[in-house]
């Protein structure tokens, strides 16, 4: 799944999916230190753009 916007919402879509058991979680941010702590907090990629996030998500 693609999450765009990792911020406070976004972010607790991250724990969800991961709780969820979702084995590809994309989080899509253009603010770097977001595009890690969502890592920390249960994404298996980051991305800057949308559009790079696809080719996670065609895997």
């Amino acid at each position: 799944m693609a999450i765009v916007g990792v911020g406070g919402v976004g972010i607790n879509a991250v724990q969800g999916a991961r709780s969820a058991g979702a084995t590809h979680i994309v989080a899509v941010d253009p603010v770097g230190f977001k595009r890690e702590q969502a890592l920390l907090f249960g994404a298996t990629h980051v991305c800057l753009t949308a559009r790079s996030a696809t080719l996670h998500l065609r895997r």
